[in-house]
Formats: structure tokens, C-alpha cells, sequence
């Protein structure tokens, strides 16, 4: 620095600018908060408002993270947001009610009833009309209600869905609607009071995943291959996605390769809405060569952070994220040598939602018909994500980590039959109703299936 007189006794120094640190122009503001979905507690730079709501989620009246992001962002290049979780608070102990032997609904306490732990529970009645008695720190109160659907008293109307509810002093958890509809009015109720449900996962600081996904029977036996998981966490992100893999080629058919190839999208899940089925991403000529550019890790990406108790962050993996919303998981022995034959071709059996019962199993969509029973090769087949397939819906949760699959089974192509009037998609060669999905026989339009979250 180098002074210099103005006049007796005034003096200027120069200040050398020259060494300031540049991290805060580049990050712009840090806002820690909550946001409806997104990575949590890792710092995450956006540059629009627009690429906030792809990452974060949109304008909510639950949090004020989007409302400031949204004005902060008008102003400035950068914004670096740290999402932050816990908040629920709410307890995991419940109630299931059960009919014949398996849940048809689960009771958890509600926020707002403070939260407190159920005592005891106690259930009498039928299917048609019940009493249910729940037992807190504030003590006993009875709730009349239904578990029959078209009733004026149907528990979820009792108790509603929401956590955050002030109605009562639990809310709907699960609700295996299917299941009590096919059940007789006259069915009798019964209670399992779950005072230690097992659920010992972080209920609010998990990424939603696949079951394994799995290749076609070689030698008799499917292989797991991979696992998509989100790289967003928090409990409601089961339900928005769902992963389509289609275009299976097998290997020797696709050019410059002596493997097979498939594609992968990322689709909104919203059943019954205009945007249900949306692509968010995909991938194309995906493979499980290690060489290749389009090495299924490779091209979507594994990366993913772990946070430590004293906040330090680790980055997994070893392929950089090309993803918004999912990263490649649990392949690395898997994959190590596959036979090059090897492609998707189904899902490994889905896990119990909730522990300690028996409940209503998944279903599969088993043909590719749309809504009105008309052959469409537009329709996947794999897990049923219709919007009447209430039962299904249940599983789009967290599992605990003890879950069981129970009578649920694994998903495989090579058990769907094609369809008679597959001929209209003008294929050489496909699968008609007589005919397994296969490499060989199907046309590439039948090769696709969709799985859960």
C-alpha cells in the first residue's frame, strides 16, 4: 500500500483490492431452510428461479424458502440453498386396524395432537361402523368411523391424511382402500397396537429407491442389477417419480457393441392428471459395457453425499451427477463381468411399507391396454400406478429397514404375455396373446416396463 499527503496532516492510503475472496460473488446469498423436496444439507447453487423449482419445488404456503429465493433471484446471478429437515417431529408408533388377518388402514399420531405417543389403542365393531378408542397423555377418546368406502364416516374423513392435522389425535397413515372394499360389510375389526413398529429409518432423511432392478432368467436364474434411487430426499418424494425402462435390444443387434442396450426415463407420477407420464429425463443406448461412453453409471451419474454427526459432508461415488433427480446405486459388484447378453427385464419384489403385519400385496399392470381395454404400445407394463389402484399407492413410502416382501413377488417381462392385436405395430416380429415379452419374440414397443419407488 502506498500513502499519500493531501495536505498537513491529511493523508490517502490506497487499498489493495487485489487478494479479496471471490466465494461470495460466486455463491451469491446462503438461504437455510425447508423446501418441499431437494437434496438436504448440501450447499446447492441455482441460477433462476426456474432451476430452483425443478430441484427444490415450487411456491408453497408451508415453507418461505421459495417466496425468498424467488425475489432474492430477480437481483442476483447465484443463489446457494441449503435445505434442511427434521421438522416433522412426528412420532412412528401406530395403530393398524386389521380385517382377516391383513392391515387395512394404519393410524400414526398427529402433529396437531402434540404428537404424543399412543398409550393404548382398542378397536370394536365391523367393517361398516367402529369404535375407535385411542389412548394418549391427554387420555381416552373413542372415534366413530367406517372402513367402508362410499361411507359418510370412512376413517380418512375422521381422521384425514395430513400429519399436520388438529382433527383428531391421529391421521390415515396407510389406507389399503381396495382391500376393504372387496371385504364384507359384516367383517369384523381388530386392533394391533404397535408401541415399537420397527420403523428404525431416518423417517424424514432418506432417498427414495427402486427395488433391484433385474436382468432376463439366464441359466434359469435373474440377475440384480442396479438400483435408481433420488437425489432428493424426505419422505413424499415415493410418489412424484417413477422410472420407465424401455427399447431393450439385444446383444448382437446393436451396432459397434457386443452388448445389449435399453433406455431409461425419469416420469412424473400423477395419476389421473394431464402431466402423468411426463418424461423429466431420459437416456438412450444405455449399456453395461465399462468401456463405453454410455455405461449405465457412466451417463447418469452415482454421485451422492453422506453427512456425519459433526455436519462433515463425504461425496460418494465415482461418476459426476447428469441427473437432476436420481443417481445410479448398488451395482458395483453386480455389474463387474456381466454377460453381455445381460439387460433389464423386470423388478425384484417390493418391500412392506410398514412392519409386524400382513398387508395387502402389489399389483402389475399385465397388459398393454389403455383405460378403454384397447391395445396401446404406448402403455408400460410393471408397477400399476393407476390412479383407482389404492393399494399400490400405499407402498410409495419409506420402508423400514427390517421390512420383509411377504407374498409380493418379482416383476419379470418374460411372464407378460403380448397381445393379439400387437400386430398394429407393424413389427416384423412380436408377441401376441399367446406369446411370453422376450428378446426374441417381442417387438422392441413391448419391451417396457416401469417400476416403483
Amino acid at each position: 500500500m502506498s500513502e499519500r499527503i493531501v495536505s498537513p496532516g491529511v493523508f490517502t492510503r490506497e487499498k489493495d483490492l487485489s487478494f479479496l475472496p471471490q466465494g461470495i460473488a460466486e455463491i451469491g446469498a446462503a438461504i437455510i431452510g425447508p423446501t418441499s423436496k431437494g437434496p438436504a444439507f448440501v450447499p446447492t447453487q441455482v441460477t433462476s428461479f426456474a432451476q430452483f423449482e425443478n430441484i427444490f419445488g415450487g411456491l408453497t404456503t408451508d415453507y418461505y424458502v421459495p417466496y425468498t429465493v424467488q425475489e432474492y433471484i430477480k437481483n442476483a446471478p447465484t443463489v446457494t440453498i441449503v435445505r434442511v429437515m427434521g421438522l416433522g417431529g412426528y412420532q412412528h408408533e401406530s395403530v393398524s386396524l386389521v380385517m382377516d388377518g391383513e392391515v387395512a388402514a394404519v393410524i400414526k399420531p398427529s402433529a396437531g395432537a402434540q404428537a404424543q405417543d399412543f398409550a393404548a389403542a382398542a378397536v370394536t365393531g365391523t367393517k361398516a361402523a367402529c369404535i375407535i378408542t385411542l389412548t394418549d397423555g391427554g387420555g381416552a377418546t373413542g372415534y366413530s368411523a367406517s372402513l367402508d368406502p362410499t361411507s359418510d364416516s370412512y376413517i380418512t374423513k375422521v381422521f384425514g391424511t395430513d400429519p399436520k392435522s388438529s382433527n383428531a389425535k391421529g391421521y390415515v397413515y396407510k389406507n389399503f382402500r381396495t382391500f376393504q372394499g372387496s371385504q364384507a360389510s359384516n367383517s369384523a375389526v381388530t386392533v394391533a397396537f404397535n408401541n415399537t413398529i420397527g420403523e428404525n429409518f431416518k423417517f424424514d432423511y432418506n432417498n427414495a429407491s427402486t427395488p433391484y432392478i433385474i436382468s432376463q432368467k439366464v441359466g434359469g436364474t435373474a440377475k440384480n442389477l442396479f438400483k435408481i434411487k433420488t437425489r432428493s430426499h424426505g419422505e413424499d418424494v415415493n410418489s412424484k417419480f417413477k422410472v420407465a425402462i424401455s427399447d431393450t435390444a439385444a446383444a448382437g443387434t446393436v451396432p459397434g457393441s457386443d452388448y445389449g442396450s435399453f433406455s431409461l426415463k425419469v416420469l412424473r407420477n400423477n395419476p389421473g392428471q394431464n402431466n402423468d407420464g411426463e418424461v423429466l429425463e431420459q437416456w438412450v443406448n444405455l449399456n453395461f459395457d465399462p468401456d463405453s461412453g454410455n455405461f449405465l453409471p457412466r451417463a447418469i451419474g452415482d454421485r451422492y453425499v453422506t453427512i456425519d454427526s459433526e455436519g462433515k459432508l463425504t461425496y460418494n461415488g465415482d461418476w459426476p451427477n447428469k441427473s437432476v433427480h436420481i443417481y445410479v446405486s448398488d451395482y458395483s459388484t453386480n455389474l463387474q463381468g456381466v454377460d453381455e447378453a445381460i439387460v433389464p427385464h423386470g423388478f425384484s419384489a417390493v418391500s412392506h411399507p410398514i412392519t409386524g403385519s400382513n398387508i395387502p400385496s402389489a399389483s402389475f399392470v399385465t397388459a398393454q391396454t389403455n383405460t378403454l381395454g384397447v391395445f396401446d404400445q404406448n402403455v408400460y407394463y410393471g408397477w400399476d400406478f393407476g390412479s383407482t389402484a389404492y393399494d399400490n399407492q400405499q407402498y410409495l413410502a419409506p420402508i423400514p429397514s427390517n421390512a420383509v416382501a411377504g407374498v409380493n413377488v418379482a416383476f419379470s417381462l418374460e411372464n407378460m404375455l403380448g397381445s393379439a392385436d400387437a400386430s398394429a405395430i407393424g413389427a416384423d416380429t412380436f408377441s401376441d396373446a399367446a406369446e411370453a415379452i422376450s428378446l426374441t419374440l417381442s417387438a422392441k414397443q413391448q419391451r417396457k416396463f416401469v417400476v416403483p419407488f
